[in-house]
């Protein structure tokens, strides 16, 4: 599916490498899940057709771009991956849980929320009326700045815990 720009260790004790299935292109690695899902998908695939004598109707794997995020299920749906779908499951590896240990839950496991929020100023002389000014530069860096007060991590049903905060409008 996709990369990133990593270069991706040789060292013995990194397992692609010694298993031989680190990335052969230069500056690229594959830092995310998406080896795990594939497999994961590929390893029910193949359990499904050992067992395709048993089952009836349609059966759909899906690989989701973008999961983590919203843009990926929206566009999966509107290029209608779910039409006909009576029934859906889905998946997502998960981290700081033991290995060999499935969490069940039906809504906000590794997913965001995102908003958008404006701030706006009222322009003042520094010399003339300064208290008739707003400032519209420090209530953006007050949320960001209060993120750092809450752990980087969580143990629990969620796992991991993450916040990234920034983007400039035009």
């Amino acid at each position: 599916m996709d990369a990133l720009d990593l270069d991706e260790s040789s060292q013995d004790d990194h397992l692609p490498a010694r298993e031989g299935f680190a990335s052969c292109n230069s500056g690229m690695m594959h830092a995310c899940a998406h080896d795990g899902h594939t497999t994961i998908g590929l390893g029910l695939a193949h359990l499904l057709m050992q067992h395709r004598a048993e089952l009836n109707g349609t059966i759909k794997l899906i690989f989701q771009p973008a999961e983590e995020g919203t843009r990926g299920a929206r566009a999966m749906v509107a290029a209608g991956a779910l039409d006909g779908v009576d029934y859906f499951t889905a998946i997502h590896i998960g981290t700081g849980v033991p290995a060999g240990t499935v969490i069940c839950g039906s809504d906000n496991f590794m997913a965001t929320t995102k908003f958008d929020v404006r701030f706006t100023g009222v322009a003042a002389h520094a010399g003339g009326k300064p208290e008739e000014g707003r400032n519209a530069l420090l209530p953006p860096l007050r949320p960001p700045l209060a993120c750092t007060a809450s752990p980087r991590t969580a143990k629990g049903r969620r796992g991991e815990c993450r916040r990234d905060a920034g983007r400039q409008r035009p």
